[in-house]
């Protein structure tokens, strides 16, 4: 809270220590995430309209960024002085883009969560949503391999262990409930370098722990997939599902991930938030509405 503040905030300059007024800026949108969407017993739909008004918000964050902080993200492109630029800013600009993906993810992830219970074709701003919560997911996988092949001063077992964690819990929800079929395989890719990720660091032992649990579910989806009739018919959870993923879905023939994966609510980075990922202790609040 900002009231916590014991001294000055620096200044919006071109210093290393500019980041910090930026970080306490998202840390706010942050906390909004947090209330307004995991903390607030709304409707489903009112929930979907506070997310994409943070959305906008986490947007313009990202837009009025310095430029040589700015995150290779969307339309924002590393300008061509970036590969002059102090290794401080590279480092900073790659940290705010795995954030960032990061926050979406979590943003978006109540819709995922609703979507995977019901097994129905969401409506179109629901489908929109569920596909922006993957794709983050993707990218943060996809941006933290990049920085492993290149940086390996980043491979600190600690966040990188939590963020590659959750956005494969992700990734594993709709994979869970449609098996394997075209929708599920650009996630499956995912997962599998989600694992190599966590695989370098094999001095972890939350790492290894973590390499254990997958490779288990995607034993489980590659078994379904072996299993899985040729296709779904009324009233099996499939109506309006696009065709791949009836396949995938017929007779739920998916595979079981813990009852807390759905609820999974805003992370926490704490020993004992991560020991209750990797525990699969189940009893996490269920925080999506119906």
């Amino acid at each position: 809270m900002d009231e916590y503040h014991n001294r000055a905030i620096p200044d919006r300059d071109d210093t290393e220590y500019a980041i910090i007024p930026w970080m306490i800026d998202f840390a706010q949108i942050i906390r909004r995430v947090s209330v307004q969407i995991y903390h607030s017993r709304i409707t489903l739909q009112e929930k979907l309209q506070l997310a994409l008004q943070i959305e906008m918000e986490m947007d313009r964050w990202l837009a009025r960024l310095p430029e040589r902080i700015k995150p290779d993200i969307g339309a924002y492109r590393l300008s061509q002085s970036a590969l002059r630029d102090p290794k401080w800013a590279r480092r900073q600009r790659l940290v705010l883009g795995i954030r960032y993906y990061n926050v979406k993810m979590l943003l978006f992830r109540p819709f995922l969560s609703h979507f995977t219970r019901k097994l129905r074709h969401p409506p179109n701003e629901l489908e929109e949503t569920i596909a922006k919560c993957l794709d983050a997911a993707m990218k943060t996988i996809e941006v933290i391999h990049d920085i492993y092949r290149v940086h390996t001063f980043f491979r600190c077992w600690w966040y990188n262990t939590t963020y590659v964690m959750f956005a494969t819990s992700t990734l594993l929800l709709p994979m869970s409930k449609l098996g394997m079929c075209t929708d599920t395989m650009p996630l499956l890719r995912s997962v599998e370098m989600g694992v190599e990720i966590l695989e370098s660091m094999d001095e972890s032992v939350v790492a290894r722990k973590s390499v254990e649990i997958i490779r288990q579910y995607l034993r489980d989806f590659r078994a379904s997939g072996a299993q899985q009739p040729a296709s779904g018919g009324p009233g099996d959870g499939t109506e309006g599902l696009p065709p791949s993923a009836e396949a995938g879905a017929g007779g739920q023939s998916g595979f079981e991930i813990p009852e807390w994966a759905y609820g999974f609510g805003f992370p926490d980075y704490s020993f004992e938030g991560i020991a209750r990922l990797l525990d699969d202790i189940g009893g996490l609040p269920m925080l999506d509405g119906d």
